[in-house]
């Protein structure tokens, strides 16, 4: 209950967003999320929000609501662009200018 495993990726993204919790319609989060990334599995936890002390802690475990989900964006590793032949960029360099 609330352990949810991604195998076989490179752990959450290095730039921009990583996760977006699902929330209330007032924008309280409906869940408490704790990620971990060991050996090419991203273990994500959710439990119980519980705001103690002025802080929002994890509770007793969790399932993610009905009807509800996580988004996680991955890392990836970028690819490079192929090479461009010779004879392709050459004729893309003589075009007519208009």
């Amino acid at each position: 209950e609330g352990q949810y495993e991604l195998a076989g990726t490179l752990g959450l993204a290095q730039e921009g967003w990583q996760i977006e919790v699902p929330r209330c319609p007032n924008g309280n989060r409906l869940v408490f999320v704790d990620t971990a990334y060991t050996d090419g599995v991203l273990t994500i936890k959710t439990s119980v929000p519980v705001f103690e002390n002025g802080l929002w802690v994890a509770g007793a475990p969790i399932d993610v609501p009905e009807g509800r989900w996580i988004d996680v964006r991955l890392h990836e590793v970028p690819i490079e662009p192929e090479e461009v032949p010779e004879h392709i960029a050459e004729e893309e360099n003589n075009d007519p200018v208009d």
